[in-house]
């Protein structure tokens, strides 16, 4: 037990250098990419990626149970139906990327009449659209391969490996921008690349980590298949909902304001998008400890984990938000190139894109807690409706006010909010046979924790930041950094939470290995 919860720091600090280090290459390689491209066709490349999301969610009813499933076999020594789970999903994902191929084509053909592209960019977009289609087309056939770091409880190395192939993305793509100069489709190349190395150490580690677990046709089930499909499907139906919250603005703005503003618009994403991606991987490092609580049928060592999940989650979203709010629009101003304007509305949008911050160190962890006990049901009714809310909202802001980007990027980040204070919380509660209030204090505490944050943030701005330049920005950047983590350190983990850490970092810092 005590070996399992160090794995789960491991895992978690994994994720945060994996982040670190992914958001730096990310850092050099966004404005370089803009100033090569062009804001508006860099608006594209983000819209390309939301249409492989858009197809992804027939996918999602598949493979967002298959971990759980597999997992829980293995944990019970059940290895012949955990390799039926596995050889299902595989086949099944086979046969949903021949299907999807199908649009994907179609799509690429008829671009130009499902959204507003100039001539003179089509052939490029086109070109890139249709390698981001393949890359999806790929990884959906190899996504189960690597499901054995999840079983495993070695997300550390999947962090590892994350970090791997966008050093090997990041050198690619400069190397091809100026040996041939900015095509936008490049982009593309450099995502297949990424996923092809992604794939190859899948399989290596697949077979090091749990050699059990072989793909076999003779394992394909029907009854599996549709096991997980029963399971999985609330959470496709979930995913639906969270598209509509947040992955179709950026076609909204292309085809109610312009291709201009939803250039705008994805580069005020740009910062924002990475740190909510970084907080829902803090979840992932979570999800195998929850599992395995879980399948031992101890509900006061699983609700324990919970809350201790919750105040991890609580003080990195603390520490990074608090930061971020702060320190976001000078960042903008000396990161973006010289020719981009609008820099304060740019940080507005950004902002607006993530004020749901506010409850997501709870609400990320629940709607985990509610995949790993198998009810999804209600929780994915409940972002379905709030993004069919998010949607009708932002038609009415955009035909009747003049708010028009802000409106796109802030209505749907204020339901999140009145989702799960006033909905999830409760029933998660509920769900796991605790009482309905069971999480408010900690969401009461998180809120109040984030908000004294931001002010120290902007406190520590005021004071330190006396020009706009790299260097009293980064200054600023590491006190802020410092002083939140521990303000939060003291007063949102326990001793046991800082205890774990500081062991964990000092480890890594005298080079210790597990």
């Amino acid at each position: 037990m005590e070996n399992q919860r160090k794995q789960m720091y491991v895992n978690l600090i994994g994720q945060v250098v994996a982040f670190l280090i992914n958001f730096g290459i990310n850092f050099f390689l966004t404005p370089y990419i803009i100033e090569q491209v062009g804001r508006e066709a860099y608006g594209f490349v983000s819209l390309g990626n939301n249409f492989v999301t858009y197809a992804s969610v027939v996918s999602v009813a598949l493979n967002s149970m298959s971990g759980r499933f597999i997992a829980l076999r293995i944990h019970q020594d059940d290895y012949e139906s955990a390799n039926k789970y596995y050889a299902s999903v595989i086949f099944s994902n086979m046969v949903l990327a021949v299907i999807l191929s199908v649009p994907f084509v179609l799509i690429v053909i008829f671009l130009d009449q499902l959204i507003v592209i100039e001539s003179g960019m089509l052939f490029n977009v086109q070109i890139l659209w249709s390698l981001l289609f393949i890359n999806f087309v790929l990884s959906l056939i190899t996504s189960s391969v690597g499901v054995q770091l999840f079983t495993a409880n070695r997300i550390d190395i999947k962090a590892k490996k994350g970090v791997e192939a966008n050093l090997l993305r990041g050198l690619l793509m400069l190397l091809l921008f100026a040996i041939c100069g900015p095509h936008l489709w490049f982009i593309g190349i450099g995502a297949i690349v990424c996923s092809v190395y992604g794939i190859a150490t899948n399989f290596y580690y697949a077979r090091k980590l749990v050699p059990q677990i072989r793909f076999c046709m003779k394992n394909v089930s029907w009854t599996t298949t549709k096991e997980l499909l029963s399971s999985g499907v609330w959470n496709s139906i979930r995913s639906l909902g969270s598209i509509a919250l947040t992955e179709l603005d950026l076609l909204i703005s292309n085809l109610f304001i312009s291709p201009t503003a939803m250039g705008t618009l994805s580069i005020a994403k740009t910062v924002p998008s990475n740190i909510s991606s970084f907080m829902g991987t803090i979840c992932v490092a979570f999800m195998p400890q929850l599992t395995i609580e879980y399948a031992k049928c101890d509900k006061k060592e699983f609700v324990t984990s919970i809350k201790r999940c919750i105040r991890i989650h609580s003080f990195f979203v603390c520490v990074i938000y608090g930061t971020l709010f702060a320190l976001l629009e000078p960042f903008f101003v000396v990161w973006l190139p010289e020719d981009t304007t609008d820099i304060h509305k740019i940080y507005i949008l950004a902002i607006l894109s993530v004020c749901s911050c506010l409850v997501t160190a709870v609400t990320e962890v629940l709607f985990s807690v509610c995949t790993v006990i198998n009810k999804v049901r209600y929780t994915s009714i409940l972002v379905v409706l709030t993004g069919l809310l998010s949607l009708f909202c932002t038609y009415f802001a955009l035909k009747y006010t003049s708010l028009e980007l802000y409106a796109v990027a802030g209505i749907s980040s204020f339901l999140c909010i009145i989702r799960s204070v006033m909905l999830l919380v409760p029933y998660v509660g509920k769900a796991i046979g605790e009482k309905w209030h069971c999480f408010y204090i900690d969401l009461f505490r998180s809120v109040i924790m984030l908000l004294l944050s931001i002010a120290v943030g902007f406190m520590i701005k005021q004071f330190i930041l006396r020009e706009i330049s790299w260097l009293y920005l980064i200054l600023s950047g590491m006190i802020c950094v410092f002083v939140l983590g521990l303000l939060n350190g003291i007063f949102v983990l326990d001793r046991n939470d800082r205890k774990f850490l500081f062991n964990k970092f000092k480890r890594k810092g005298t080079g210790e290995q597990k």
